[in-house]
């Protein structure tokens, strides 16, 4: 409507018309953005589909989340003192002195495995704060304020952190023909 309203004034004053063009319409994707986008084999039309930065965080842990551990913890807890209860059973048979030895044993073996499973539980911890850190950078960066960067993050952002040089890479991998939203890696 403005353009219909304004062409009047541009031919008087101007001498001719501006050509009307849709503006691009693009999300910049920096590399550390593309890396975390394929880490967790996720496409930008997916990110869409979450409506907030904590339901990104559940999607990604779910993603990387490994079988089992603690379940395979208490089967190789049981299974050790099965073997032992066996082995110790032998040992008496052959030699009465070796029951403490079996039992020394034991409680040593069941202590590494205490030991393993508290460090594998210390690195799911760790794994789980990183992941909630990706996905705060993912919707930040991709999805601030639930809207397109483009909206929300200005671009002497982009200018201040990539210089003068990010403009000419732009208007390269700029397609002008697309009239919908384009995603460019930088």
């Amino acid at each position: 409507a403005y353009f219909a309203q304004s062409s009047v004034l541009y031919e008087r004053l101007l001498g001719g018309v501006t050509p009307v063009l849709p503006r691009a319409s693009a999300t910049l994707l920096e590399p550390r953005i593309v890396q975390l986008l394929e880490k967790y084999s996720l496409s930008f039309a997916e990110l869409f589909a979450f409506h907030s930065e904590e339901e990104l965080a559940l999607e990604l842990s779910r993603r990387c989340q490994p079988t089992d551990i603690s379940a395979s913890f208490l089967e190789a807890r049981v299974r050790l003192g099965e073997t032992l209860e066996q082995l110790s059973a032998q040992l008496l048979q052959e030699d009465s002195t070796l029951k403490e030895a079996a039992g020394t044993a034991f409680r040593k073996m069941d202590y590494q495995l205490q030991k393993l499973e508290a460090r594998s539980a210390r690195a799911r911890l760790r794994r789980e704060r990183e992941i909630g850190r990706h996905a705060q950078i993912l919707w930040n960066n991709l999805r601030p304020k639930r809207s397109l960067q483009e909206r929300e993050i200005g671009a002497a952002h982009y200018l201040l952190k990539y210089g003068a040089g990010l403009v000419p890479l732009l208007m390269q991998r700029l397609s002008g023909s697309c009239t919908g939203h384009q995603l460019i890696p930088i």
